[in-house]
């Protein structure tokens, strides 16, 4: 493993974000398919969509559960809305022909850890070249099963998720964060995005760290708006290490920015969202 390099304006400034012109649309900057979203938690589709978008992605397609489409439709009428539950052959191809469309895809935000999710993820694979972003329930796959060309997963683990794919305990993990990256990648390759305050990227020789996070990023929400980015720059063609660095650092600072002008707690995940297309536009030291 290489000298852990921190991700600061300087290490952007070398890694810019892709050119926009004036001839530029929405087909220049990508498509994000995001699959997310249950009955009890489709917000988790809302919120990730929405920063996909934000991060200047240029369209979005959100795939959810049968009973949270409607509500998530209404809630983001810019993106197109399929179910993952097919009750017909049209509504497969139609999937389909989304996953073979898209740019990059995310799958995890508001699912559960469980069997028909790990089908999900291993049906979507064996259908794209492109980056998977795995978040929340779609890591369970890491543990039950194999996903062909898993050197292009993104996994976006926080503590507690990293403890199961490792078997060590939060507390370890917290102490020894870069071990415990370092554990990961002996058994998985793709880049590695492990969620703290203390922030770790890691892919082959690369490791990244991002110190600046903010308590109040710890809300409800906030790993989805963090995933969504993520997968919008994906979409816009960074590579994977890039989108995750600048992805952190946005949803960092736009934390920052709305602890300063809000309540060091208690601002709202959908409000970090809308905080990032200045936060990509302007960004600041540290």
């Amino acid at each position: 493993m290489s000298r852990p390099s921190r991700i600061t304006r300087r290490w952007l400034h070398g890694h810019p974000l892709p050119a926009i012109n004036s001839t530029s649309d929405k087909e220049d900057r990508g498509q994000a398919l995001v699959v997310a979203g249950s009955t009890t938690v489709p917000g988790a589709a809302t919120l990730a969509g929405t920063a996909a978008l934000r991060v200047g992605c240029g369209k979005l397609v959100i795939a959810a559960e049968r009973s949270a489409v409607a509500a998530i439709a209404h809630a983001v009428p810019e993106a197109a809305i399929y179910s993952f539950n097919f009750r017909s052959k049209r509504q497969a191809l139609l999937f389909d022909e989304a996953i073979e469309k898209s740019n990059a895809i995310l799958i995890g935000p508001g699912l559960p850890s469980d069997r028909e999710v790990v089908k999900l993820v291993r049906y979507i694979a064996t259908r794209t070249r492109v980056p998977i972003v795995l978040d929340a329930g779609a890591l369970e796959v890491l543990r039950t099963a194999q996903v062909s060309r898993p050197a292009r997963l993104v996994c976006t683990p926080h503590h507690g998720e990293m403890a199961r794919l490792i078997g060590w305990s939060k507390r370890r993990i917290s102490e020894n964060p870069i071990a415990a990256a370092e554990q990961f990648a002996r058994s998985h390759t793709g880049c590695l995005v492990l969620k703290s305050d203390c922030t770790l990227v890691m892919h082959e020789s690369t490791l990244l760290v991002h110190k600046h996070g903010h308590p109040g990023l710890g809300t409800s929400g906030s790993g989805d708006v963090l995933a969504g980015g993520l997968v919008g720059l994906l979409a816009r063609g960074l590579p994977p290490v890039v989108a995750a660095g600048w992805a952190v650092y946005a949803h960092a600072l736009a934390g920052r920015r709305l602890a300063k002008r809000i309540a060091p707690v208690g601002y709202l995940a959908r409000e970090v969202a809308d905080e990032l297309p200045r936060c990509l536009t302007k960004p600041v030291s540290p």
